[in-house]
């Protein structure tokens, strides 16, 4: 991996802050096969951050020495997001609806993109308590293979969890544990789909998962999410 790292600001959750699945998932490839990536402040965009490894894991850091995100390679099994079939996620979509804490500029998710840029994921309620959407994954999240990299999956897997929150809140992904399964290809139909597993008072703790159109589970994820005020979010773009 390289020692610094610059993300591009197409590559943004929030305004002005990088997505976090998409950079948990460009520190994850050194790690083992299941990584859980721990964000500890706003990612910034456009500007270099500093990377360090170490056999236990790697380490973020803005060139001023504040800790970004810390990873660490993990043992615990994950209990994926059971999936729906491609129709019902299809319905599914035509359900999905901007949230209250929703970023519309987001890389994987945001309304307000153009069609072409960013992943397009729209999660909806299915009915059974878990939201869904369909993902077919554009060439250019691949640079040399017929496969999906990593950090697009990873992407993928952080943004559902959101709409699986019952709270009108602003919420920030605090930490994502993923295990990628199996090689996601390009240009096929998936689906991509989220649940909520437990609350305890202002945290969330979401499952999500990407599955083939047939039902074979290709990656996971479990993340924890954090309420985040009004003055707290305000203040955090501001700081970008």
């Amino acid at each position: 991996m390289a020692d610094t790292l610059i993300i591009d600001p197409r590559y943004c959750g929030p305004r002005s802050l990088g997505h976090g699945g998409y950079f948990a998932g460009l520190l994850a490839p050194a790690i083992s096969n299941t990584t859980e990536v721990t964000l500890r402040s706003p990612i910034p965009v456009g500007a270099p951050i500093n990377v360090s490894s170490s056999e236990t894991g790697v380490t973020a850091y803005t060139l001023a020495g504040t800790l970004i995100a810390e990873t660490v390679g993990v043992e615990a099994a994950l209990t994926p997001c059971p999936t729906v079939s491609l129709p019902s996620a299809r319905l599914s979509e035509a359900r999905s609806h901007e949230l209250p804490h929703h970023n519309v500029e987001c890389f994987a998710c945001g309304r307000r993109r153009p069609s072409h840029d960013g992943l397009g994921l729209t999660p909806g309620e299915t009915g059974a308590g878990i939201v869904a959407c369909t993902w077919t994954p554009k060439i250019e999240f691949s640079a040399t293979t017929d496969f999906v990299s990593p950090e697009f999956a990873w992407a993928a897997l952080d943004c559902p969890g959101a709409y699986a929150l019952p709270t009108p809140n602003m919420v920030m992904l605090g930490r994502i544990t993923a295990s990628l399964c199996g090689r996601i290809r390009l240009l096929e139909p998936h689906v991509v789909c989220a649940r909520l597993s437990k609350q305890l008072g202002p945290r969330f703790f979401t499952d999500s998962a990407i599955y083939t159109a047939s039902g074979e589970l290709r990656a996971m994820a479990h993340s924890i999410w954090f309420e985040v005020s009004p003055e707290r979010w305000s203040d955090m773009l501001a700081s970008a």
